[in-house]
């Protein structure tokens, strides 16, 4: 999402399911997990060899809170995403839980550090390797994960603001550093996400940060309908299907990728996407979710597409989309194509 803040605030509440849902009482279970024997196996590089992995970003990033939405929509999700800073404890005890039942985690470290209080750490700095022993915890501690994860390391790198962290040149050496002192440390595990906005105004400054083929093994970038809900007000003629939210830095990256070293065969995720509510008009946001399926199976390089069942930052940018029965209906029908269900048994 184009702010965070939701995360890095330490006052958030529990959600235990969504709104149409009857309240709960202690944990909530989880759909059962996958069989061993999928029908779409995946890659090393957790790429399944047909169809596109379903995850999503719960409102509140924890156990609980997955499970109300997985509850909601009536199948366990692929994989979930989560968000850190470089000196948390990654992965937490939660993840450990998850990891251990067969979810793939997709793990973000940004360059933030709570025990500074300018909040923000310099790319130089972190290819300088003055955070290495805070990054080797956490390459050991992944390394003991029963499964492979997805690592991003700092996402949205595109950010305006960001430039303030340094260069381009600075990042892409800060990101390799990231790369090798986990291999160093024995992650063999870690599948690495380049993780952009996909947004029109900083198509050319994403290309630029590149950290080069050899230390990414998946593109992503997020599809959002905003309608300018960063706003005063909600702009509805700024509506945007979810196939012309993802479509442009699609073009951008077969286009213009290969001048700026990029390999734009690789896998491609969809990290975040997710359309605003509209209160009045709940079937707009049900026909948005239904354009996912028949756009994945369009364009087949897109192996993976995480939803963002949360609200933004600004007052009026709320994705959740479990607050409606028509939008809730269409996003379990979607969850329902086979082709968003690569894990399933084989027939």
């Amino acid at each position: 999402m184009r702010s965070n803040a939701w995360w890095m605030s330490a006052a958030v509440s529990l959600v235990c399911a969504s709104l149409l849902m009857a309240g709960c009482a202690g944990r909530v279970p989880r759909p059962s997990a996958e069989p061993a024997h999928p029908r779409c196996p995946l890659s090393a590089k957790l790429v399944p060899s047909c169809g596109t992995l379903l995850g999503v970003t719960s409102a509140v990033p924890s156990i609980d809170s997955l499970a109300g939405v997985e509850a909601a929509v009536g199948r366990r999700f692929d994989f979930v995403y989560r968000f850190h800073d470089i000196n948390d404890v990654v992965p937490t005890a939660e993840e450990r839980e998850l990891a251990a039942g067969g979810t793939i985690l997709h793990l973000t470290i940004d360059p933030r550090d709570f025990a500074d209080p300018s909040g923000v750490v310099a790319w130089s700095d972190v290819a300088a390797g003055r955070y290495d022993d805070s990054l080797r915890r956490s390459a050991r501690g992944i390394a003991k994960l029963p499964t492979s994860v997805f690592l991003t390391f700092d996402h949205e790198v595109d950010q305006t603001w960001k430039s303030a962290l340094g260069s381009a040149a600075d990042y892409r050496l800060a990101w390799r550093h990231v790369h090798d002192v986990f291999a160093k440390a024995g992650a063999a595990n870690v599948v690495w996400v380049w993780v952009v906005m996909g947004w029109e105004p900083t198509f050319e400054r994403a290309l630029s940060l590149w950290p080069g083929n050899r230390y990414v093994d998946w593109i992503s970038w997020e599809a959002y309908n905003q309608s300018g809900c960063q706003g005063a007000t909600l702009d509805t003629t700024q509506y945007r299907s979810f196939a012309a939210s993802f479509m442009p830095f699609y073009r951008w990256v077969h286009e213009h990728g290969p001048a700026a070293g990029m390999d734009p065969r690789k896998p491609i995720m969809i990290s975040e996407a997710g359309t605003m509510r509209y209160p009045n008009d709940a079937e707009r946001e049900a026909r948005w979710y239904a354009g996912i399926p028949p756009l994945l199976r369009a364009h087949p390089q897109i192996k993976a597409v995480g939803l963002w069942d949360h609200s933004g930052s600004a007052a009026l940018c709320d994705f959740r989309f479990d607050q409606s029965a028509a939008t809730l209906a269409s996003v379990r029908s979607v969850a329902r194509v086979p082709w968003l269900n690569p894990l399933a048994p084989k027939a």
